[in-house]
C-alpha cells in the first residue's frame, strides 16, 4: 500500500487578499500546520501544489483544485492512494485524515466526507487520470464533485463538521481567530498528535 498526499495551496486567494497559505495560527503558517497534520495522520510523502518555484506546478492554467490534483496524480502510478488536503482548513485534524486513509485502504476505494468534497482520499487509476485530463482539457469545465462521482467515491459521515470549515475571506479568518485562542489551538493539536503517536 502506497500513500502520497497533495496539499492544495496554489489558489489566488483573491477573496482573502493575502496568500492563505501564509496566514499564521498558533505560531505557524497554515501550510506548515497542514504538513504537520498530514504527517501525524500517517503520511510522509507530501507534495505541495503551489505554483511557485520549488513546488508542484499545475499543468493547466487557472484550473483550481483539479489542477493540483491532476499534477500530483500525473506523478504517481495507478493503484496508489492520494490524500488531497486543502490548505485553508485550519481546524482539520489528523484524526479525520486518518479516517479517510483507513477507509480507502480497507475498502480499496476513494472517499470523502458527506459535508465536504475535500479533503478526500483517492484510489488512483488510469481511468481517473484520464477523467482529470479530460475535465481540465475542456477549458477547465470540471469540478471536484464531478471527479469524486467519476471515481465512485464513498461519502463518509462526519461528527466533527466544524473541523471541515475553510476560510476564504478576512471576515471568516477573523471569526475563526475570535473563536479559538491560538494557544488553545496549539495545545489541542499537540494533544491530537500525542494520541496518534501513542
Amino acid at each position: 500500500m502506497k500513500l502520497s498526499a497533495v496539499i492544495l495551496a496554489g489558489g489566488q486567494s483573491s477573496r482573502m487578499g493575502v496568500d492563505k497559505a501564509t496566514l499564521v495560527l498558533a505560531g505557524q503558517s497554515l501550510l506548515e500546520h497542514c504538513v504537520e497534520r498530514i504527517k501525524v495522520s500517517g503520511c510522509d510523502r507530501i507534495r505541495i501544489s503551489r505554483n511557485q518555484p520549488g513546488y508542484l506546478q499545475d499543468r493547466f492554467e487557472n484550473a483550481g483544485p483539479l489542477g493540483g490534483i491532476e499534477a500530483a496524480a500525473n506523478q504517481l502510478p495507478a493503484e496508489e492512494f492520494l490524500l488531497v488536503v486543502p490548505v485553508d482548513m485550519p481546524l482539520l485534524s489528523p484524526e479525520l485524515l486518518s479516517t479517510l486513509i483507513n477507509h480507502s485502504h480497507q475498502h480499496r476505494c476513494s472517499c470523502y466526507f458527506q459535508s465536504s468534497y475535500l479533503p478526500a482520499c483517492l484510489l488512483l487509476s488510469d481511468k481517473l487520470k484520464d477523467t482529470l485530463f479530460t475535465q481540465l482539457s475542456n477549458e477547465g469545465q470540471g469540478s471536484v464533485k464531478g471527479l469524486l462521482q467519476s471515481a465512485e467515491a464513498q461519502a463518509l459521515p462526519c461528527d466533527q463538521e466544524q473541523r471541515l470549515i475553510n476560510v476564504n475571506t478576512p471576515q471568516q479568518w477573523q471569526a475563526l481567530l475570535t473563536q479559538i485562542h491560538p494557544l488553545q489551538y496549539g495545545q489541542a493539536l499537540a494533544s491530537e498528535q500525542d494520541s496518534q503517536l501513542s
